[in-house]
């Protein structure tokens, strides 16, 4: 039975190697040496999956070569399949650009339906998916390997750290995962939404709630109500599962009434204040109109809270000159004038440098900062030969800048 789970995992992982080789050879590299899409675009589309193939590679060709004991082939890889977490944790964000990338440019359409005749854009999604789903398949592998690996097998002992290594990278993950699943609630929304001027798909945007509802006005009408965490949308229900946009109700200025001034049982109201206008809604019973309540509600405060943070920087500018920030730089030139990082270290996180004065020292000094650590090393992936190289040195980092490098893993030392 162990030799059983050994070739399943061994066939399985030349499966998923081989569907990656063929999605970076023949959707990646051609779109990335086209002028298609910029680098930015690319970054946050693919993410490392170039950086994950390699490690795969290696991975499948120890399994299949056994030039080592299993357990030590399992172990050693679990450091490199921290590169997943990083790829995971941008995920989200990587889908929701391509649908906006998509969206503008028509060569990029073009594109994504020739290389994906059959399914389209759907068809990407579905392979960018997919190292999310198998890093997450190697804990189940493993306990499945251990459960018919004796106590005295000389692997014993590396498959247990080997788990316990590879469980850690999975819980990260898991953690992120609701934001996977809720981009993808926002692709079926977006598919099912008939109207103009609302993008559906956003990067910090997830499903809060929806449900039908009965709307009140000059007549009575069936609606249905899709919240998200910063918008409430009021659409009418059409033939064939789509839906007609009626209206966007921005929550940071709005309220909520339970008691509104309808004849109607189980009713609420919510106001939008800068437009005084109001929406009357009723549903089946008083414990459904509650759990609408509460959830509006707990949305609308989110962004009350959100406004007094503002305010308090705001307070700011009545401090003497010396004691002052320094000022935020606009959003329309930000991306002008910083270079963002997306630094890797036990999570993932954004740092932003000057593009024309970006200096080595400053950057590990924020690094340190930015993960509570002493001391630390900032490592990339060269796009031009694909060599892992140290920043080491000014001169380092310009080149680093220079061949428009966004990942960067972090390590201690």
């Amino acid at each position: 039975m162990r030799d059983k789970v050994i070739k399943e995992l061994i066939d399985t992982e030349r499966v998923y190697v081989d569907s990656l080789r063929f999605f970076v050879e023949y959707v990646y590299n051609p779109l990335e040496q086209s002028s298609i899409a910029d680098k930015d675009t690319m970054s946050a589309i693919f993410s490392n999956i170039t950086q994950l193939l390699a490690v795969n590679q290696e991975f499948l060709r120890n399994l299949e070569n056994q030039s080592m004991p299993l357990g030590d082939t399992l172990y050693q890889i679990g450091d490199y399949f921290r590169s997943y977490s990083f790829y995971c944790n941008r995920h989200a964000e990587g889908v929701a650009v391509l649908h906006g990338a998509v969206k503008r440019s028509k060569d990029m359409q073009a594109y994504f339906s020739k290389v994906s005749p059959n399914r389209g854009l759907y068809g990407i999604e579905d392979m960018l998916i997919k190292p999310v789903q198998r890093i997450c398949k190697y804990p189940l592998l493993l306990r499945e390997l251990l459960r018919y690996t004796p106590p005295a097998h000389p692997d014993r002992a590396k498959l247990e750290s080997a788990l316990e290594k590879i469980q850690s990278i999975t819980k990260e993950i898991n953690e992120k995962k609701r934001d996977v699943d809720s981009s993808r609630l926002l692709i079926e929304i977006d598919k099912v939404l008939v109207g103009d001027g609302f993008e559906v798909i956003a990067p910090t945007r997830r499903l809060v709630k929806r449900g039908t509802v009965k709307k009140h006005g000059k007549k009575t009408s069936k609606s249905h109500l899709i919240l998200f965490n910063d918008v409430l949308l009021v659409t009418s229900p059409k033939i064939g599962g789509k839906y007609d946009l009626k209206d966007v109700v921005d929550l940071s200025v709005a309220l909520v009434n339970g008691e509104p001034d309808i004849k109607v049982r189980n009713a609420f109201e919510l106001i939008n204040v800068p437009r005084n206008k109001k929406h009357n809604f009723s549903v089946g019973s008083a414990e459904e109109r509650d759990e609408w309540i509460e959830a509006l509600n707990s949305i609308i405060n989110e962004h009350l809270e959100r406004g007094v943070m503002e305010s308090k920087k705001r307070t700011t500018a009545m401090l003497p000159t010396s004691r002052r920030p320094l000022p935020e730089i606009p959003e329309e030139g930000r991306e002008l004038q910083m270079r963002r990082f997306f630094c890797m270290y036990n999570d993932t996180r954004l740092i932003e440098m000057p593009k024309n004065n970006c200096r080595f020292e400053d950057m590990m000094d924020m690094l340190k900062r930015k993960f509570g650590i002493v001391s630390c090393s900032a490592w990339y992936i060269s796009p031009s030969n694909g060599e892992e190289l140290q920043i080491v040195s000014q001169g380092e980092l310009d080149r680093c800048m220079s061949e428009g490098v966004r990942d960067l893993l972090i390590r201690t030392g």
